[in-house]
């Protein structure tokens, strides 16, 4: 069982990675895990959170439908975590002394005999590492690791001292894993580790609980300065599944919430821009698109370029061939 402070800092990287806002509905629905209850009790739980959220340094900010957001028109009431600039951060320490402060803070937590006293050593956790950049950028430090026989805080003292990891991964055929971590995403509730797979030669998203056996080994990540960890998204257009393809769809004007809502928090790698009621973006995943496009089908005006229109009708005939038998 996931136990408070991760589902807490499940709720704050699902906030860090959602830039455009995100309802309450939407947070519900990607930790249902974490709100099982009837509908006033998952609200007021999920409102007790983000007032820890808040007394722990992020600033989570209301917009209510029908204000505006950066010139956009807010249809569905969001929460947005805002950047301050006034953040407080790591200040410029060398690795040693990095090092000791987290066996500092180690030794503190397990020393505390308050629930007051816990409370304020997270708030200096959250405060001095999860609210700084490095944390989801990878540079070299980010949390301490307070349970070594967790793998959620085994992938942060790796991610923290820059170390290569070793671990079996339950989608595969038990085959021991090499990897470099590079940073942490949420997804649907899960937090996932980007991280570059040495047997692939390329970035993998793994998800943190199907990951077994993790050691860290010796040897230190090389770090890479071209990396930006907002490119990586477990959002479904941005899955790759073939070389990107550029997506352009009009839709009715009364269905834009919908298709918004979808195309919320898609990565920077996707380009998305929109005119008027038309939006255009870039996919590595087209099936996800016209799955979407099948459980919506009342908004879609127009769907270009003639390719992806083609392949949708395709796509259709497909489904309808799949299912002519029982029809």
């Amino acid at each position: 069982m996931i136990d408070k402070m991760q589902r807490l800092a499940c709720l704050y990287l699902t906030f860090l990675n959602s830039p455009g806002g995100i309802t309450f509905q939407e947070v519900r629905r990607y930790m249902n895990w974490a709100y099982p209850e009837n509908e006033d009790s998952a609200r007021r739980k999920f409102e007790r959170d983000k007032e820890i959220l808040r007394s722990l340094g992020l600033n989570i900010s209301y917009y209510a439908p029908g204000t505006l957001l950066d010139g956009v028109l807010i249809h569905k009431g969001i929460y947005v975590a805002e950047e301050e600039k006034d953040i407080a951060t790591i200040p410029d320490l060398t690795d040693s002394e990095m090092n000791l402060l987290l066996e500092i803070l180690h030794e503190a937590q397990n020393a505390s005999e308050t629930k007051e006293d816990k409370f304020n050593i997270k708030a200096i956790i959250f405060k001095l590492f999860y609210r700084n950049n490095s944390f989801l950028n990878h540079q070299q430090h980010a949390v301490a690791s307070f349970d070594t026989g967790d793998t959620f805080h085994i992938v942060q003292d790796a991610i923290s001292k820059g170390m290569v990891i070793n671990f079996l991964y339950q989608k595969k055929d038990g085959v021991i894993r090499k990897a470099s971590p590079r940073g942490l995403i949420a997804h649907k509730g899960r937090i996932a580790l980007v991280a570059e797979d040495h047997g692939k030669k390329d970035i993998r998203i793994f998800y943190i609980d199907l990951m077994l056996d993790l050691t860290i080994t010796q040897e230190e990540v090389i770090a890479d300065p071209q990396f930006d960890i907002r490119n990586y998204s477990l959002h479904p257009l941005a899955l790759k599944k073939h070389d990107p393809e550029k997506v352009t769809i009009e839709i009715k004007d009364e269905e834009s919430d919908i298709l918004s809502d979808f195309l919320r928090n898609l990565p920077p790698a996707c380009k998305l821009t929109s005119n008027g009621n038309s939006y255009t973006f870039l996919t590595t995943n087209r099936n996800a698109l016209f799955a979407f496009l099948m459980r919506n089908p009342q908004l879609l005006c127009g769907l270009g370029p003639t390719s992806i229109k083609e392949s949708f009708l395709k796509h259709i005939d497909e489904i309808k061939n799949l299912y002519r038998d029982e029809i």
